[in-house]
């Protein structure tokens, strides 16, 4: 099943086999727990707060990754942000 959820959280869909076990007061980031691993969907600030910007999709502000069991919520938030602001 892992596998199937890490195909989904490359094409930024939600998992399929994994729980929600945190939400976030942030515009909706959230974890799910799989077996042996995580998917964190992570909302993506700067466009959900952003006034210019239609909240009609929700790909269109999250990011969706697919980590090991031990990573932690702030761990990969910096890590997309900064790898962000390095492709812009």
């Amino acid at each position: 099943m892992p596998i199937a959820d890490y195909i989904r959280s490359k094409n930024n869909k939600l998992p399929v086999f994994a729980v929600v076990v945190a939400t976030y007061k942030d515009g909706g980031s959230r974890t799910y727990l799989g077996l042996g691993y995580k998917v964190y969907v992570i909302v993506d600030q700067d466009k959900f707060f952003n006034e210019d910007c239609e909240k009609k999709n929700y790909e269109d502000y999250t990011d969706i990754v697919f980590t090991h069991l031990f990573s932690s919520f702030e761990k990969e938030r910096i890590k997309l942000k900064n790898k962000k602001a390095v492709t812009i």
